[in-house]
């Protein structure tokens, strides 16, 4: 015959692992629920393509040159000096691979340019940008 002390030891055992079970299922479905919610949320589109604009206009403030952005999200880039042509082209090339979600339109350097700078280039929004 089983004493009631051990009686009373079995059902605490009992009810203590109910309890620690309940906790752990509760905090698992917690977890999983915040898993899945954070998934869910997506930062809206507009800081993305806003975040794409400041870099590319920071990489060509950095390399000296000018953007002028545009009403259309285009941006227009001069430059001022061709005193070093190929250091100005190299790091006109550079600034222009920072610029993710836009494509070079149009580039022109030196005395051939219609425009008043030596250096002058367009850069136009791809989707990511607009």
């Amino acid at each position: 015959m089983i004493s009631s002390y051990t009686k009373t030891q079995r059902r605490i055992n009992g009810s203590l692992a109910g309890i620690m079970f309940t906790v752990g299922l509760a905090m698992t479905g917690y977890g999983a629920f915040n898993i899945v919610s954070d998934i869910s949320a997506e930062p809206p589109r507009e800081l993305f393509s806003q975040e794409l604009v400041s870099r590319c206009e920071t990489s060509l403030s950095q390399a000296e040159l000018f953007p002028e952005r545009m009403p259309d999200g285009v941006i227009d880039v001069s430059g001022v000096s061709l005193d070093k042509p190929l250091l100005t082209l190299s790091q006109a090339s550079v600034a222009i691979q920072q610029c993710a979600g836009f494509t070079l339109d149009t580039f022109c350097m030196g005395d051939g340019c219609e425009t008043s700078p030596p250096l002058h280039f367009t850069l136009i929004p791809t989707e990511a940008t607009r």
